[in-house]
């Protein structure tokens, strides 16, 4: 298949974390070894810069953008078929990130071009804990609002259509000090706080999320007008450490309960 033939899918957010392991995964080879049905082509403030030029080697059309320039947005939108579309609401705040999300959502209807618009979403915590203030997290329910927009737009299999895919934390998160352990002490014991006290957090490896923005463009009927909920494992503390604790290169770990103190701190940290 010459790259003419392939579908093109813009991926906004490209050179961050979460884009890097996107396109592996949309240029990976299909199931049955053939090669894959995607090319890419990403938005990117630098098309020069490191991790803009480790794409343009894997294939990348790398072209200057960023998804609050509607302008750039439209002309990376030009032959495009798919998109995926992560805003980053540390960057921009949670007011410029519900309005780019809307924007981008009709951006691509308006070229006239694309066919599946995929939305990566966090949890809109705010709404699930019945408007409970604790649980108010800005760049969660930042993208969550744009889901809710989205939910009330039509979505056609043989047309137009969006699709929405919630992920959460990264697994590789626990390498850092939010959710890995905080401190070792003098005797080699490692100390782990939970953010969440004895509740859940529903975390992602980054190769899983991949693995479903490639599912989301390869069964585009089967996932129009759905969000797709997605975790790696469900995760609390005790378990965490127990893991922990069975690493042949660490030594016994003690799990710590987070204290309403300690809570805020790490969540603060989350949703400033």
């Amino acid at each position: 298949m010459s790259q003419t033939d392939k579908k093109l899918i813009l991926v906004i957010g490209a050179t961050g974390t979460q884009g890097l392991y996107v396109i592996d995964a949309l240029l990976a080879p299909a199931q049955d070894g053939s090669p894959s049905p995607y090319a890419v082509r990403a938005l990117t403030r630098d098309p020069q810069s490191r991790r803009a030029q480790l794409l343009t080697a894997k294939g990348v059309e790398c072209v200057k953008g960023t998804y609050e320039d509607f302008p750039s947005v439209l002309n990376a939108l030009k032959g495009v078929y798919g998109v995926w579309a992560n805003t980053d609401g540390f960057t921009v705040g949670e007011q410029k990130e519900v309005y780019s999300g809307l924007r981008l959502y009709e951006a691509a209807l308006q070229v006239g071009n694309v066919k599946h618009f995929v939305w990566s979403n966090l949890d809109y915590g705010f709404k699930k804990a019945n408007w409970d203030p604790k649980y108010r997290c800005e760049h969660y329910d930042g993208k969550g609002r744009v889901l809710e927009f989205l939910k009330a737009q039509p979505s056609d299999p043989n047309g137009f259509t969006w699709s929405s895919v919630t992920t959460g934390p990264y697994m590789e998160m626990l390498q850092m000090g939010m959710f890995g352990p905080l401190n070792k002490r003098a005797d080699g014991t490692y100390v782990f706080a939970s953010p969440v006290g004895d509740g859940h957090v529903p975390m992602i490896a980054l190769s899983d999320l991949g693995y479903f923005a490639r599912y989301t463009f390869d069964h585009r009927a089967e996932t129009s007008g759905k969000d797709l909920e997605i975790a790696s494992d469900m995760v609390n503390w005790d378990y965490l450490v127990s893991t922990f604790r069975r690493s042949p290169v660490t030594r016994p770990s003690t799990p710590v309960r987070a204290s309403m103190t300690g809570s805020t701190i790490l969540m603060g940290w989350i949703c400033p």
